[in-house]
């Protein structure tokens, strides 16, 4: 069985649907040059993680 992790990502997009990404340079861990913003969700960030989905869900519908 594979080994399970919560994640968490953001894009950005603008009117003219450019995507903003971001530049990795000395943070990169396997050797990317740009990467989504995001990461690992903790156990104890799990009720913002919630409260933010149900938030922006609210505003696209």
């Amino acid at each position: 069985m594979m080994k399970q992790k919560e994640v968490v990502g953001i894009t950005f997009v603008n009117e003219n649907n450019q995507i903003l990404i971001q530049e990795r340079g000395s943070y990169s861990k396997s050797g990317e040059d740009y990467s989504f913003f995001g990461g690992g969700v903790e156990e104890n960030d799990r009720h913002w993680l919630e409260k933010l989905k149900k938030n922006w869900i609210s505003i696209w519908i």
